[in-house]
C-alpha cells in the first residue's frame, strides 16, 4: 500500500506530472536487502517513476559484472534473474559481450585477457539525473525544475582537470 504522503503532489522528477507515488531515489534493487531500511522517498509520477525503473533495471543487471567492492559477488546474483526475465537485455548483453586485452601495466606493458560486456552510460547519466533531483528534494526542500536543465555527465582525466581549473578561476580567481 503506497503512503498517502506522497499521493497528488508535483512530481520532484519533471515538476509537471502529479504525483501517484513515492519513489526510492536510490532504487532498493542497488542496495542488498540487509541494507534497505528507511531509504529516502520523493513524490514522483507515473511516467517519470517508469522511465526511471527502466534505468535501474539496466543498471542493476549491467553494473554488478564491474564490482569491486566487498558485497559484489551478492550483488552479481542477483543479475541472473533479471536478465533471465528481459530478453532484448540478454540479447544486447549476449551479442556484444567479448574478450579482448587490457593494459594492466603502463610500465611494462602487459596485458591480459579481460571480458567486456556493452555498456550504455548515457542510461546511468540520465538515472543519476535523477537521482541528484531526487536527493536536492529530500534533503535540501530544493526542487530543480527543468528550466535548470539538471543533467548528469561522464569527465574524462583530461575533462575532470580542465573543469577544476575553470571553476577555480571562476570562483577562487586563481588556478590550481
Amino acid at each position: 500500500m503506497t503512503s498517502k504522503k506522497f499521493r497528488n503532489k508535483l512530481c520532484v522528477y519533471c515538476d509537471n506530472g502529479i504525483s501517484e507515488t513515492g519513489d526510492h531515489i536510490i532504487a532498493r534493487k542497488f542496495v542488498l536487502e540487509k541494507n534497505r531500511a528507511n531509504l529516502p522517498k520523493v513524490p514522483c509520477c507515473r511516467k517519470c517513476n517508469e522511465e526511471k525503473s527502466r534505468l535501474e533495471h539496466y543498471l542493476t543487471s549491467v553494473l554488478p559484472f564491474g564490482g569491486r567492492h566487498s558485497c559484489a559477488r551478492d550483488s552479481l546474483v542477483a543479475v541472473k534473474p533479471r536478465v533471465a526475465r528481459n530478453k532484448k537485455l540478454r540479447d544486447e548483453l549476449a551479442n556484444g559481450w567479448r574478450t579482448q586485452g587490457a593494459r594492466i601495466s603502463t610500465n611494462w606493458g602487459i596485458s591480459v585477457p579481460t571480458t567486456v560486456i556493452p555498456f550504455d552510460s548515457g542510461r546511468l547519466c540520465n538515472l543519476a539525473t535523477y537521482v541528484a533531483l531526487g536527493l536536492s528534494y529530500y534533503h535540501y526542500d530544493l526542487k530543480l525544475t527543468p528550466k535548470y536543465e539538471t543533467y548528469a555527465t561522464w569527465v574524462t582525466g583530461f575533462g575532470d582537470k580542465i573543469l577544476i581549473e575553470s571553476f577555480y578561476k571562476r570562483f577562487q580567481g586563481d588556478t590550481l
